[in-house]
């Protein structure tokens, strides 16, 4: 009786709740990129449809599509990166946001187009893998190093490679970063020779 009823208002409460932060999510990202409301309303229901495939709510995917259009993606790209982002996440056991900033980081240092995402995330997969770090950790250091590295032209395999292998080795991430782009500062730096 008294009790059900409670829990089904409770249960009403919650889902309007996480719908309202939904809709304020995508406020902000109409304030941001400024797009016609039925480009809105078709933004919204491609990422509730989403938020049914993948186990994040709207709210966060809302978040995390934010952060895309923050990153320069294009609105057309956004729910393609979103959707990778989304699938990303589970495999790195993160959340969405993180997924698409360490994504989006690598593609923005890298001036790699939107088309080489899938590949970003399949390396930093194997970093990973092959490392002791985690998508986190890589999505808060990784970015110390990308622009030394682009700069002195080493691809983004050899760097997520010396990644894995220095975290193996037990060095803790952001200091594996450090060293390596202290290492290729010094290799790339003019010699007196």
């Amino acid at each position: 009786g008294l009790a059900s009823l409670a829990a089904v208002g409770y249960t009403a409460a919650k889902s309007f709740a996480g719908f309202s932060d939904f809709e304020q999510k995508m406020a902000a990202i109409n304030t941001m990129v400024d797009i016609s409301q039925p480009q809105l309303a078709s933004l919204s229901d491609e990422i509730l449809n989403l938020s049914t495939e993948i186990p994040q709510t709207a709210s966060e995917l809302a978040s995390a599509e934010y952060q895309i259009l923050s990153a320069g993606v294009k609105l057309s790209d956004s729910t393609t990166v979103l959707k990778l982002a989304a699938k990303a996440a589970i495999g790195g056991m993160t959340d969405t946001k993180t997924a698409v900033d360490v994504g989006t980081g690598v593609l923005n240092a890298y001036g790699k187009p939107i088309s080489e995402l899938g590949n970003v995330y399949d390396i930093l997969f194997k970093t990973v893998k092959g490392g002791k770090t985690t998508f986190s950790e890589l999505s808060q250091s990784i970015g110390g190093v990308l622009p030394s590295a682009r700069a002195a032209d080493v691809d983004f395999t050899e760097v997520a490679g010396a990644i894995a292998t220095m975290t193996k080795a037990g060095i803790m991430t952001p200091h594996a970063v450090t060293a390596l782009k202290g290492a290729i500062q010094a290799l790339s730096a003019p010699t007196p020779e």
